[in-house]
């Protein structure tokens, strides 16, 4: 299902395909919601452009946008990481995306999956992302929603928070306003309900044992268990899914 909707999205499957591929999300939990994220929420694309994603870890996400004729690399600054990404054929660099000399104007997209609150100056990043984009680029960020019906419910124990290693949480107003001071124009910006079952399992582990060190891992009991509370947040969502994402623009 998330092939046949992400050959879609590049323009090489069928739009009647697409359609049942889009229906069966539909009455997933999370709606369509995963289905995008599988593909990074990219918009249409055209086989040969050239996507850098940022912080991408073992690159579990890029086989796909490769298979679909994207020119991927990626960089990571975690040196097993990106081993492991090698290993399976990947262009991935270890380094540090603002200080790794790529020629300005670079890319057609440059994506941010739950990077962008590890980042100690997130303003700069952006100015980065600006830099290394092609007039008209697009860039990609997702990141947990501090607005999220999940952090009002779990307050301190909203799994999301996860101090120390997130620096900084933003609501859409804050990280539109990064984008629009990187000089991006914002062209999508809403919240999702991805992650909502594990935050809710996660969460109520957290609240119930924060002295315990809980069990991060989700097994399919677990995952059933936080279906309601996906449910109930996706149809009766009004930004604060546990999740947000930006779509901006380098303008031509």
């Amino acid at each position: 299902m998330v092939g046949i909707y992400a050959q879609q999205r590049v323009g090489t499957g069928s739009p009647a395909l697409s359609l049942v591929a889009s229906a069966l999300g539909f009455v997933h939990p999370a709606g369509t919601d995963e289905l995008h994220h599988a593909v990074l929420h990219l918009p249409r694309t055209r086989p040969g452009q050239r996507l850098l994603d940022v912080g991408t870890g073992s690159a579990k996400h890029l086989p796909r946008l490769v298979r679909l004729g994207l020119k991927v690399e990626g960089i990571e600054s975690d040196n097993a990481a990106v081993k492991t990404a090698r290993l399976g054929g990947l262009s991935v660099t270890v380094g540090d995306f603002m200080t790794h000399p790529y020629e300005p104007s670079l890319f057609d997209f440059v994506t941010m999956s739950h990077v962008i609150e590890h980042v100690h100056e997130p303003l700069e990043a952006f100015h980065k992302a600006f830099e290394l984009l092609a007039p008209g680029g697009r860039l990609v960020v997702l990141t947990p929603n501090i607005a999220s019906r999940g952090h009002q419910r779990f307050g301190r124990h909203w799994s999301m928070l996860d101090a120390p290693r997130h620096l900084t949480l933003f609501d859409q107003q804050t990280i539109a306003t990064l984008a629009r001071k990187a000089g991006l124009e914002v062209q999508d910006l809403r919240s999702t309900v991805c992650y909502a079952r594990e935050v809710f399992v996660v969460s109520s582990r957290l609240a119930a044992e924060s002295e315990l060190q809980p069990s991060l891992t989700l097994g399919v009991r677990d995952s059933l268990r936080g279906v309601p509370y996906q449910l109930r947040e996706r149809l009766q969502l009004h930004g604060d899914g546990e999740e947000l994402l930006l779509v901006a623009r380098k303008p031509s």
